[in-house]
């Protein structure tokens, strides 16, 4: 992060960022706990909240996007110049991770709850998992760069 900003400042990103990965653990858990608990995603038996699962992933990817990457690229510009090759790769993975979730979103918004009937939910759930873990160390590599 840019040497030259205040101690205020660089609170303030620090805050922007614990935030954001507080709302990225969240989510995290509550993909693990459908898939991997004990009760499994076994959706013809329980109900999934689909709809504030929808609500908290769309907060957590917009936050990333409009509030943490931009701050990084402002306050870390002369850091991450760089590394420019290396960025461009990973905005362009996060990108892919990010049409995924708004698939996802854009498939499963509208339901209160998800419906017994419709079996694509745990397939689905399995493959967003597999792109949040990538999306989750793409961001955590690209902190590390806008931190040295």
């Amino acid at each position: 992060m840019n040497k030259n900003i205040t101690a205020t400042r660089r609170q303030e990103i620090e805050a922007i960022i614990s935030r954001w990965k507080q709302q990225r653990d969240a989510i995290h858990h509550d993909l693990e706990e459908s898939l991997y608990s004990d009760h499994a995603l076994q959706v013809d038996e329980q109900d999934f909240p689909i709809e504030v699962f929808c609500e908290s992933l769309m907060d957590y990817i917009s936050a990333g996007h409009f509030e943490v990457y931009e701050t990084l690229l402002h306050e870390s510009a002369a850091e991450l110049e760089a590394h420019r090759a290396l960025l461009a790769n990973i905005y362009h993975s996060i990108e892919t991770t990010t049409d995924l979730a708004l698939s996802f979103n854009d498939k499963y918004k509208n339901e209160l709850v998800h419906s017994s009937e419709d079996k694509s939910l745990p397939d689905d759930l399995f493959a967003l998992d597999n792109a949040l873990t990538i999306r989750f160390a793409l961001e955590d590599q690209l902190l590390d760069l806008a931190r040295d």
